[in-house]
């Protein structure tokens, strides 16, 4: 099932199945959640985190910035 979004992950994620990472990063939110280890960062350190896996680290400014601008015109 994480293997058809995350197909398109760059080849530098590494691992036996490197598409699922991203996916796999933000389940683990869950855990994380329940044994009070989150805070109100953790959110956005799985976004950036998947988005490194992406191939796109240099371009984390840029994204959160568009997103910002989604979530204002849309709220």
């Amino acid at each position: 099932m994480y293997g058809d979004p995350g197909s398109g992950l760059a080849a530098t994620a590494a691992g036996p199945d490197g598409g699922d990472f991203s996916f796999r990063l933000v389940e683990s939110l869950i855990y994380l959640r329940a044994d009070g280890a989150v805070d109100a960062g953790s959110p956005l350190q799985a976004a950036d985190a998947g988005l490194i896996l992406c191939g796109l680290g240099q371009q984390l400014p840029a994204i959160r910035a568009a997103s910002q601008a989604l979530i204002d015109r849309l709220a």
